[in-house]
Formats: structure tokens, sequence, C-alpha cells
């Protein structure tokens, strides 16, 4: 692939989906069996930019390249067990054993992904090192990035990638790929995940929702907000504008509470239970759960 990916909304991430086993050295034998499988682009959505994925078993002169869809057959393969390999540059190749061929049978390689790419940072760049390609383009989880300016971000136990794709949908996947995108929900705006990773916040058409990352179950927290929203540490409540006023809500049902109103700029505490803001030049702090303007200084 000579770069095929920038065109896609995820732009620096490959999801090879093959269809393999598991597997080790190649052994000789009579027959001629097929392995077939498919291996597409991550964000390849139409299954039509997926073409020039180069599969191969290693120790042997057997290879194929994948077609537009992603799909690929290898054929005429001596009876034994090989070890299949998927590379595209300038991504990591990702590699399957114990593809075992018997007679003239077709072996079909069990569904899996891979999350290979350049979104994240350097402090998380070693521990997902096996998953990354060329170091060289490493951007912060919360990012935005691409020619479609799409947004990607790990949740903090690292288990689940959230990104909105190139038609502001917006999805959850699983980081280790061992599972296919999951759209949360559509025409999606700036988003936030909770620090216990198991919440997404979003705006949409001037409102605000969140869901679950493992389900889409959207839930409306309120209407006319802008895109500055920030969740308490504690995960339990999100803070946000309408316009100037300063509101809250439970992060997982809808009950604002309005705070204060010229607010222009806020941040909440560490504590997750005071949220500090400007009026004007005055200083105040509120509890984010209730409305109880406190001036801190002029």
């Amino acid at each position: 692939m000579k770069n095929k990916s920038l065109g896609l909304g995820i732009a620096s991430i490959l999801t090879l989906l093959l269809m393999a086993g598991c597997g080790s050295t190649t052994t000789s034998g009579l027959g001629g069996g097929a392995v077939q499988g498919n291996a597409t682009i991550f964000g390849d959505f139409s299954k039509t930019n997926s073409g020039g994925i180069t599969i191969s078993l290693i120790g042997t002169r057997i290879t194929t390249v994948t077609a537009a869809s992603g799909d690929f057959a290898l054929n005429n393969i001596p009876q034994g067990t090989y070890t299949l390999s998927a590379t595209s540059l300038p991504y990591q190749p990702k590699f399957r054993n114990n593809i075992t061929v018997t007679g003239n049978g077709v072996y079909t390689v069990d569904p899996f992904s891979v999350k290979v790419g350049k979104f994240l940072d350097s402090d998380l760049y070693n521990l997902y090192s096996p998953f990354l390609a060329v170091a060289s383009f490493e951007l912060h989880p919360e990012a935005s990035i691409g020619p479609d300016n799409v947004t990607i971000r790990l949740t903090a136990d690292n288990k689940t990638i959230v990104f909105e794709g190139p038609d502001q949908s917006l999805y959850a996947q699983p980081a280790d790929g061992s599972a296919q995108p999951l759209l949360i929900d559509t025409n999606a705006g700036p988003f936030m995940t909770t620090p216990d990773s198991s919440t997404v916040v979003y705006w949409k058409n001037s409102s605000l929702y969140s869901s679950p990352v493992s389900i889409s179950a959207p839930a409306l927290l309120d209407t006319g907000v802008s895109t500055n929203f920030q969740i308490t540490p504690d995960s339990s409540t999100v803070v946000y504008m309408k316009g100037t006023s300063l509101y809250s809500s439970p992060v997982s049902t809808s009950a604002p509470v309005l705070l204060d109103t010229t607010v222009y700029t806020f941040q909440i505490a560490p504590d997750s239970k005071t949220v500090v803001y400007m009026k004007g030049t005055s200083l105040y702090s509120s509890p984010v759960s209730t409305s109880a303007p406190a001036l801190l200084d002029t």
C-alpha cells in the first residue's frame, strides 16, 4: 500500500481483518490445499480501498495481495503447517501461526483484527510498540489527526479506542483489535471519555449526550450546550457551558443544575466536588452538584 490509508478517516491506523489460526515452521507433504481470508485497512467501512496488502506463507514463495475488498486466497499449497504474514508498508507486519493445510482442503483463517498505527503519544509508545508503525509521527490520544481532522482517544485503562470517523460518527473499539468498531452515535462532535473508562460524553447538534463505550446507548443530558465541557475526575459529573451560564449534570442521566451565570472560563478541582470559575475579573467556586457560589478573589 502506498499510503492509501491517508484517504481514510483514521489515517494512521491499519486494521488487518484476516481469517487465521496460530503456528510455526513449514513441513512438506503431498496435496494442494488453500488458505483464504480477508484483510482490510481500518476505517475502510465500504471495503473498497483495502487492496494491495501482501499475504504470504513464510518460508515459501507462496504469496498474493488482497483485492480492493480485502479478500485473498493462497492456492496450490503443499500440506503442512505454516506461518501467515500480512504486510503493508509503512505499517508493522502481522503474523499468524499454525496455519495447517491438509490434502486439498481449504483453511479459512479465524477472524481477528490488529490495531497498528501512529496515534499514541511517547508515554504509551513502548507499551503498544508491537502494534505501532514507524514512530516518526506521534500524537497524543486526544489530538486531532489526519486530513479529515479525525479525533482518537484511548481510555484511561488502555482497553478501548474511541474515535470520530470521517462521517462524523462516533465509534469505540477494543484497543487490542479483538472486535470490530462499534457505532456509538452519528453526527457527533467533540467528545471526552470518563476517567473510569466506562463512558463517553459527547456534543451533538448543540446537545450533550453520554453513552457507555461498550454498547450504543446514547442518553441526552442537556440541550443548547456549547462544546466547552469537562468531566470530574471521579467520572460522576459533567460540567458545561450554556451560553455564559455554567451547568452540571450527572454523566449517566439528565439532571441539569444551573451553577452560575456570566461565566467565561472554569476548571474542575481534583477532588471532583468543586468547580472554580471566572466571572468578569472575579474568581468564584461552587460545588459541582448544587449552586452555592463563593467569591474567592477579585
